[in-house]
Formats: structure tokens, sequence, C-alpha cells
């Protein structure tokens, strides 16, 4: 889970709950008539949320945010289960919507089917080098038409999007690593080490060491609970 801060004069925050293809088939392997993967496959797009359904997300970031601080027993789990039970809840209030679209159905299909492609290419290359315009021509689009249709389709533009790719998976070499800022910048594309960091700061409001101090300090200062001691 990321957030980041609009840069216009009028700001606003933005959260975004980020859950790429694995783990979703990995919750409908767990969760066998789950088919979270299927739903967003064939509803797949930017939602406006209502009232309510804005209020429900919120409370699930705090709840996330306050199990990962905590980091109870078995408390990865309860993370799933309360992701898992949200987008139950979304997929129920949802199943007979669509993503906002007004094109027909061949067209709608085929330019969300060029952005999965895309989308996709994206989640195997993003440590590699990517621009609109390398892109584009891999694809044989136009970089209008590319940029246009998958800021339609995923809600990002093309190199927000890249970013939060490349942030998540920096978030986890900080985590589970020992390498060095400067080998994760590397690692996840970034020739330069500051604008790493740079980046890394609007999704997480602290530079990528300070993070990892913070989870060092969360590891070593949990309690240990008496039945975790007896097991």
């Amino acid at each position: 889970m990321t957030h980041a801060v609009s840069n216009n004069k009028a700001e606003y925050e933005r959260i975004i709950l980020y859950i790429n293809k694995t783990k979703m088939e990995t919750f409908d392997t767990r969760f066998s008539h789950l088919n979270l993967s299927t739903f967003f496959r064939d509803h797949y797009g930017v939602y406006t949320l209502t009232d309510v359904q804005q209020k429900d997300f919120l409370a699930l970031s705090s709840s996330l945010t306050e199990e990962f601080i905590q980091r109870s027993r078995n408390y990865t789990l309860m993370l799933e289960l309360e992701i898992v039970k949200y987008f139950i809840d979304f997929m129920r209030k949802n199943q007979r919507k669509s993503p906002v679209s007004t094109l027909n159905t061949y067209q709608k299909n085929n330019k969300y089917q060029t952005v999965y492609l895309i989308a996709d290419y994206i989640s195997e290359h993003y440590c590699d080098s990517l621009t609109l315009e390398f892109l584009a021509n891999k694809f044989y689009l136009s970089k209008c038409y590319l940029s246009r249709i998958f800021k339609e389709v995923t809600g990002h533009g093309l190199n927000e999007y890249i970013n939060i790719l490349r942030i998540q998976k920096a978030k986890q070499l900080l985590e589970e690593t020992s390498l060095n800022i400067s080998e994760i910048a590397a690692y996840t594309g970034y020739k330069s080490t500051t604008y790493f960091e740079k980046i890394f700061k609007i999704y997480f409001s602290v530079s990528p060491l300070k993070y990892r101090k913070m989870q060092s300090t969360m590891c070593f200062t949990l309690p240990i609970t008496s039945d975790e001691k007896n097991s």
C-alpha cells in the first residue's frame, strides 16, 4: 500500500492498494470460489467510488496499517483476510457495473487488451529502461495514443505506473535483503540514486534508508507473547 500527494495547486492525497497478478492468483488458489482474477479481467478499468465506498477503503487502509505496525501473531494472514473480505464486498456491489467507458464492445476489448499486454510487459521488465517512446515503438502505437489509453484503462499515467511497480519492489528489497540503497535503485531500474530516493519519498513519505531503519526497529522491538515463547 502506498500513498502520494499531487503536485498540483489543488493538492489531494491518493492511496493506492497495489495487488499484482500473482497475488490475485494466490488468493484464488487459497479461496477456490473467490475468482478475483477473473472479476478484474472482466471488469478492468477505473471505478468511481461512492462516499460510502471511499469510507470503506479508508477503513481498510487504516486497518492494514495498524496490523502492519503492530505485527501481532499471524498478522500476515490477517492482512490477507482483510483484503479478501474487502474485495468480496467490492465484487458484490460492482458485479453489475462496468468501469467508465463509452466505447463499443469491440473497441473497448481491443483497447483494454492492448493495455493488458503493455502492463504485463512493464511488470516483467520494470528494471529495464522504459520510456513512452520505447513502449510505443514496441507495441506499434503512437506515443499520444498509448499515453491516453493507458491512463483511461489504469487510472495512472505511464510513468506513474512504472514508478509504482518499481517502488513496491524496492520496498520489498529494503525489507528482505541487505542490498544498499544504490544497489536497490539500480536493481529497480533507476539510474540515479538521488532520483530513486525522491520517488520513494513521494510514496512512503520517508527516505529508503529511514524506511529500512523503521522496519528494523519494529522487528526488534515487537513484544513476544507467552504463546510464542511456548511454541
